[in-house]
């Protein structure tokens, strides 16, 4: 594992590959680096997959989630790995929430992108809780007492998802990500230091023309995802005028295999 440092950011890394063509990954919530070899075994010996870990997913951090990324510092730590890499340009590509980290940079990012490609990606369309919890005082507290102290919330969830107010895989996945303290952490430290890096759906699609890649930026959703649903993706304006940019598979919100890795490779790679 490598690492890189910029500015207050210093993140982990792995090199897939040794081809002249490069993508930079970034992987979902509770997920690591090594997702993403089998794409580099799909893709063979002319691309390069720089993959790096997630925010709070590795070796305690120092950064205080209480002071979110920013846009601005989120693309100068990216140009700046792009030029000690001697990357020209590249191909940006994310899962889930590593989604969310490619529009954080498409507007200043000063290093020509040649295409992205998006995996069933959060942030599309802003989450109204996610929103509140993360971006809100009062949700701050909330979120970090319900981290603090998951019984009492869990119960309330259990009950919710019991009447039917709230999908029942949306209370299992909470609970699946809150059972150790260490995942506690995780996501709310997560959660918290990337709150800011989301645009309106409208500033977001005006970002992709703006860069040019309205013909190279794909999104890939499951049609069994329950999670990042393909009703949600279609409801992105970027997505409601270029509706061929969208690649519904048969699969759920798993899209880190091989199926996929051979779907890219073969329809979206430039």
């Amino acid at each position: 594992m490598n690492r890189y440092s910029h500015g207050r950011i210093t993140l982990d890394y792995k090199r897939l590959g040794n081809g002249p063509k490069a993508i930079l990954a970034f992987h979902g919530f509770g997920r690591n680096p090594d997702d993403w070899q089998v794409f580099q075994d799909v893709l063979g010996p002319k691309w390069c997959i720089y993959s790096f870990r997630l925010f709070y997913h590795g070796e305690d951090s120092d950064l205080d989630p209480y002071i979110p990324l920013g846009f601005e510092e989120w693309s100068s730590y990216l140009d700046a790995f792009f030029e000690e890499m001697e990357i020209q340009d590249a191909v940006l590509m994310g899962y889930s929430m590593g989604g969310r980290l490619i529009f954080g940079c498409l507007e200043h990012l000063s290093t020509p992108i040649c295409g992205a490609i998006l995996l069933a990606p959060d942030g599309i369309i802003p989450n109204t809780w996610y929103r509140f919890l993360s971006g809100t005082r009062i949700g701050r507290m909330i979120f970090r007492h319900s981290m603090r102290s998951p019984g009492m919330y869990l119960g309330i969830a259990r009950t919710l998802a019991s009447l039917g107010f709230i999908p029942d895989h949306r209370y299992r996945l909470f609970a699946e990500n809150t059972e150790q303290d260490h995942q506690r952490d995780r996501l709310l430290n997560t959660w918290l230091f990337l709150s800011r890096l989301m645009y309106t759906p409208e500033v977001s699609t005006r970002l992709v023309i703006e860069k040019g890649l309205s013909d190279n930026l794909h999104v890939v959703g499951g049609r069994r995802d329950r999670v990042i649903t393909t009703k949600g993706l279609r409801a992105w304006p970027f997505l409601r005028t270029n509706p061929s940019r969208l690649h519904e598979l048969d699969l759920g919100h798993r899209l880190m295999n091989r199926e996929v890795a051979n779907y890219v490779r073969t329809y979206l790679l430039p």
